[in-house]
């Protein structure tokens, strides 16, 4: 069962912001475009069908000032494109966002 698209707007916002002042607040210059680059990419996570571009944009936003943000943007891939007969898909949207 899916949430409504207001809850899980909601549920990523939350989660934004609690991962954000647990992680990036000791290091104030990379807070706001680290939490930015998270946010992003946990909407393209919480939209039914986002095309390789999206997913690529997401995993560079999430991972581009600190690297182990990327996690976020390679999970929303993974969550999208897990079944096996969409692992090109993935792996496309992986290397894209590499590139």
């Amino acid at each position: 069962m899916g949430l409504a698209r207001a809850d899980a707007t909601l549920f990523a916002a939350i989660g934004a912001l609690s991962s954000g002042s647990l992680f990036w607040f000791p290091v104030p210059e990379s807070f706001g475009l680290a939490g930015a680059g998270v946010a992003l990419a946990l909407l393209v996570a919480a939209s039914s069908r986002p095309s390789v571009g999206a997913l690529a944009a997401a995993c560079v936003a999430s991972g581009a000032s600190v690297l182990t943000s990327g996690i976020v943007g390679g999970l929303a891939v993974v969550a999208h494109d897990g079944h096996p007969r969409r692992w090109g898909r993935a792996l496309t949207s992986l290397l894209v966002a590499l590139a």
